[in-house]
């Protein structure tokens, strides 16, 4: 402000433009996750809000978004570096959302927004590939190692991935549902 005075700038009506921040690593991601955040919208508003219906119950494992579509601003808000949440942090999300009063069983999304964008590159990940059928009705093709594997019908839930992370899908066991 003082060098915007100084070269004579109305600090009036001055804007300040910020660098983007630096992306969060998994961590730092679980415990902006993990704050105490109410669920809920704010007491101003009244009635049924339809955009906070389709959120309610979905958990939000991805920030970010390298996109950069013209239609959409989320990297402004959240910056092109697709960010991923802990499989343990998403987890006890999931236990937190299930013990909400209005909850009905059934989590609407695990990923984000970036999510079809960090599904693009699994065609040529080795593994075996599993086609999820999500509990809305669309479908998901996930592929992965060996290293958890499901049996035709098992109930799963889908993680993506960033960056080097792949996409995985891991068994459902009832958490806290």
């Amino acid at each position: 402000v003082q060098l915007a005075r100084a070269r004579g700038y109305d600090t009036d009506r001055l804007l300040v433009v910020e660098p983007p921040p630096e992306p969060l690593k998994p961590e730092e991601l679980d415990r902006v996750h993990e704050l105490p955040y109410a669920r809920r919208p704010h007491p101003k508003y009244k009635g049924r809000i339809p955009a906070f219906e389709t959120i309610k119950d979905s958990i939000q494992a991805v920030r970010g978004c390298p996109g950069g579509c013209a239609f959409c601003g989320l990297v402004v808000h959240q910056g092109r570096h697709v960010m991923s949440r802990s499989e343990d942090s998403v987890l006890r999300e999931l236990d937190t959302i299930a013990k909400c009063p209005n909850f009905k069983g059934t989590i609407s999304d695990v990923g984000g927004a970036a999510g079809n964008l960090a599904q693009r590159g699994l065609s040529s990940q080795s593994g075996y590939e599993y086609v999820v059928q999500l509990d809305g009705g669309g479908l998901v093709t996930v592929t992965q190692g060996s290293d958890v594997l499901m049996a035709v019908g098992q109930r799963c839930m889908v993680l993506y991935g960033s960056g080097s992370e792949r996409a995985r899908i891991i068994p459902y066991n009832g958490y806290g549902i």
